[in-house]
This record gives C-alpha cells, structure tokens and sequence, in this order.
C-alpha cells in the first residue's frame, strides 16, 4: 500500500509522462520533495498530480514569470470550439493542520501513556483519558504545555500512580491532575479492551479569516497579482490532511467550512477569480489488508458572489472554470487513502506498507502478497511473523494441510496487484504427488476409467 493519497506506481507513472511538460531541474524538484521524508511530500504529490490533469487537457507551462519576477505554478492555454483561446494563470497549495496539531499534543500524550503503561507492567490498552480545553486568542485549545513539557509532567506524575496500579493490584482507578498549564484525567480498568481517549474539539473554524485555508489564500494574492489582464487567476487548494476539508456538516453555530471560507476571501479579493478545493471523500474506509475501495476525489468550484466578482469573469470565463473542474476529477488517478493517513506515513516512512495477511484462497490455489514473501525470503521477518499475519498456526496452515495430502505446488504465478503497490503471487496446487505419499492401487484403477 501507499504511503500517498495515490498509488507510487500512479505516481511514478505520472512523472515519467511529467518528462515532456517540465524542464529537467523543474521535475527534479518534484521528485526530490517525493523521496525526502517529511512534510512536504504530500504538496510535492498534489502538485505533481494537478499538473499533470492540467497537462493533460490543454497546453501547460510551469513557473513561467511575471513581470514581477513571480513564478505561479501554471500557466494553461485552453483552445476553445471557436478558435478562441482561454488563459489560466495559478497556484497550488496544500494546507494540513500540522501546527494546529503540534499546538494541541493530544497524540504525544496518548503515546507516552502507553510507554509508561507498559514500562510499568500494565496493559496500555486498560487506560483513558479526557482532556479538557480552554479558549486562547478567542480560540479553542488543549489545556496542555507544549509536547517537551508535557511529556516532562507525565514522566513526573504518572510513575508513582502507576506503580501504586500495579502493587496494590488495582482493578479500577482515577488519576486527575489540574494545574496552571495542563487540566488532564486518566482512567485505568482493566476490563477496558482498548485504549480510549476524549478531548474537546479544537479544529473547528470559528472565524472566516483566521484559519490555515484563508492563510494561505492570502499568502497566493501576491502570486498572481501581475499576470497578464487577460489571464483568468486560479488558486486549487489540496487537502494535505486538513480538517477544515472535513467538517462540512453538523456545524454548530459560528462555525464555518471550507467552501464558506473561500467564498468569503473571494469576496474581500477580486484579484482572484476563482478556487478549486480538493480533497478525498472516504475517511471512514477501513485502510487494512490491501482495500483501497471507498476513497473517491471531491473537486468544488468556488466563486464569489455576483456583485463581487472581477470583469473577467464573463458566462464564457465560468463555463471554461467549471469544464476545467470536471476535467480534474476525471484526469487525477484514484486515491488509495485519505490525506490524514497518508500524511503521517509520509512523514515518517520511505514507502507504504505491503499487503501481508491479505490472502485469497480456495481448494487448488493461495494467493497472498508478493512484498511480504520476499521481506520472508530476505529474513528481514520470520516465519512466525509471517505466519501470525495470515492467521496460521499450528493447528492450521495451508502449505502444511496441502502437503499432508501429498499436493505439491504445480504452478507459481504474479498476478499485478495495481494500485496496491503490491503484487500477489498465486500457487497452485495439483493432484496427489507420488514423490511425497504413499502407493495406491486405487488410483491405478481410476487413472483406466
């Protein structure tokens, strides 16, 4: 599997037919940002995939300059059924809530929770934690100090709470803590099969302005301010694991979503004619065992209200726009996951996962992944390993039941797992082998017949 929102195979698919719209240190650029772990890999992916769609349906150059030394991202020549020519000039952009993450460490707390928990002997899954908030700058945040000191106060607090769990054989217990810079409870009950953890909402939007996506809207006026008067200028706005992108419904008062967001930069900027905003429908899919169904792109057009549009923006202008919308979606290649996954894998891994534990069987064949038999072959897992993520063991394993019954593999054979980054290699398995069972009289007989 990806540690993208696309397939690696899609997208090195799309680099090589990159080669004939980018010069050589442009495409570079790109792939270097791809390679190198970390934050940047996921806008790399999204602009190399917008322009790649761009290219695709019309002529694209990229970071051509203005007059003003700026560089946007595209420019595209549409040829229209009259012979007239439509110019697009515009940036893209990815906006995550990395910051807004790092500011509200909710994920360290869970995580040092659990390395303590088990340094101490107890089941992390056993603990819970509700955490409370407190408004800052008109702004709902954490009650909690920055990670490197919250991870000091838990390594000073906890230590002796847990050792008491542990001693006096707890089955259920409260740890509460207050103070001037964290408000926390942790719960302990060791009839509890997982790991849970609350906390009050502190990614919801609660101005129109103040917020990552009208940042960065901001941050592109710039950009684009001297393209030529005749130039339609475009911002595509990527979902680099944003939740301004997700919490489109069940908003609660003075609250605002992404399209009313863009809506309203349009409105106070009429240097911009449009957004597109892009994001991956399908958080909830189970991403397990190789499924990559459910996950769809989502393309909205944003304008600003009639009375606040520029000149530019003719009904011939907004037809080209809407076209060029729907050309997008069709163009891009399928999502295999949602921007929140794909951006910690990107983060911290050089490439995805395979799809070891996937399996497809029946009584003559097994098929299971390619990548995770050659990790098996180079010893980098064990067979135990390999064994334990297909749910083998030795009351059932299909090589060993297949081989009571004297039935040899016959047949290897690859079968492209696609989007997966992963392959399958499919075995087969023929009739009784003489060489591993014994002699039989009967098959003699049914061999005549």
């Amino acid at each position: 599997m990806s540690n993208f929102v696309f397939s690696r195979r899609a997208l090195q698919t799309i680099i090589l037919r990159m080669s004939k719209h980018l010069q050589s240190d442009q495409l570079g650029s790109i792939v270097a940002r791809l390679n190198r772990r970390g934050e940047g890999r996921i806008p790399a992916m999204w602009e190399l995939v917008v322009l790649d769609s761009l290219g695709r349906m019309a002529r694209l150059k990229h970071e051509v300059e203005l007059p003003d030394g700026r560089r946007p991202d595209f420019e595209l020549i549409i040829e229209n059924l009259d012979g007239s020519e439509f110019l697009l000039i515009g940036d893209i952009t990815t906006i995550s809530d990395a910051a807004l993450i790092e500011n509200n460490p909710e994920w360290a707390l869970s995580l040092e929770l659990s390395r303590l928990a088990r340094k101490y002997g107890l089941n992390p899954n056993h603990f819970g934690y509700r955490l409370s908030s407190h408004l800052v700058r008109k702004r709902s945040k954490l009650f909690l100090p920055p990670r490197g000191k919250l991870l000091e106060l838990l390594g000073k607090e906890l230590p002796p709470w847990m050792r008491k769990l542990r001693h006096n054989l707890l089955q259920h217990d409260i740890f509460d803590y207050v103070g001037t810079t964290a408000k926390f409870s942790i719960s302990y009950d060791v009839t509890q099969r997982y790991q849970s953890g609350s906390s009050s909402s502190y990614d919801t939007v609660t101005s129109p302005t103040k917020n990552t996506l009208s940042t960065s809207l901001k941050s592109k006026v710039a950009q684009l301010r001297s393209a030529p008067p005749e130039a339609t200028r475009l911002i595509i706005v990527c979902d680099g694991s944003s939740s301004i992108f997700r919490n489109q419904t069940l908003r609660s008062m003075g609250t605002f979503n992404c399209t009313e967001i863009a809506t309203d930069f349009l409105r106070q900027n009429s240097s911009i004619d449009a957004v597109i905003l892009v994001t991956v429908d399908g958080e909830r899919t189970i991403e397990f065992l190789g499924d990559i169904s459910g996950f769809e792109l989502r393309l909205s057009l944003v304008f600003a209200p009639p009375e606040n549009r520029s000149a530019r923006l003719s009904p011939h202008v907004l037809k080209n726009l809407e076209d060029v919308c729907e050309k997008l979606v069709t163009l891009m290649p399928t999502p295999v996951r949602s921007p929140r996954k794909a951006a910690h894998l990107a983060k911290n891994f050089d490439f995805g996962p395979d799809i070891i534990g996937a399996l497809k069987m029946n009584n003559d064949r097994v098929a299971f992944s390619v990548r995770a038999l050659q990790h098996l072959l180079a010893g980098q897992i064990t067979v135990e390993e390999f064994n334990a993520a297909h749910g083998w063991d030795e009351k059932w394993n299909p090589f060993e039941y297949k081989l009571r019954e004297g039935r040899m593999i016959s047949k290897a054979e690859i079968v492209s797992g696609g989007d997966r980054d992963d392959d399958w290699i499919a075995l087969d398995f023929g009739r009784p082998d003489p060489a591993v069972t014994q002699f039989n009289a009967d098959a003699a007989s049914k061999a005549k017949v």
